[in-house]
C-alpha cells in the first residue's frame, strides 16, 4: 500500500503510470488514487501530491507482464487482478459505481 497526501488529507495509491504529452513531447506521472472525501478514484499529477510514504511494498510492476507499459508504471495487486480479468468493472471501479466499488472493498478486506 502506498500512501499520500494531498491538499484535501490522505490519499491511497493504487496505480502509478505515465502518459505522453503530445503538445510537447514531454511525460508526466500520474497516479490513481482513493481519498476519504471521493467514492471511485481519482487522477492525480504528480505536482499534486506530497509525503509519499510505501506502506507494504506488493505492486505489480506493469512492464515485466505487458509491453507498451513503461518501467515505472505499478498497480496495486487486488485493482490489477479486477483490470486483467474484467475491464468494465475496473472501469466501474475507477468511477465509484457502487456495486463494484463494494466488490473491490470486499477483496482488499477494507475501505480504499
Amino acid at each position: 500500500m502506498i500512501r499520500a497526501k494531498n491538499e484535501h488529507g490522505y490519499v491511497y495509491i493504487y496505480s502509478k503510470y505515465t502518459v505522453s504529452r503530445f503538445t510537447d513531447n514531454q511525460t508526466e506521472t500520474l497516479y490513481l488514487c482513493s481519498a476519504p472525501y471521493h467514492v471511485g478514484l481519482i487522477v492525480l499529477k504528480e505536482d499534486e501530491i506530497f509525503d509519499i510514504v510505501v506502506l507494504k511494498d506488493n505492486y505489480i510492476h506493469l512492464s515485466k507482464i505487458e509491453s507498451g507499459y513503461r518501467q515505472n508504471d505499478i498497480m496495486h495487486p487486488v485493482l490489477y487482478d479486477i483490470y486483467s480479468d474484467n475491464w468494465e468493472n475496473y472501469e466501474s471501479i475507477v468511477e465509484g459505481v457502487h456495486d463494484t466499488w463494494l466488490l473491490f472493498e470486499e477483496k482488499l478486506g477494507h475501505r480504499p
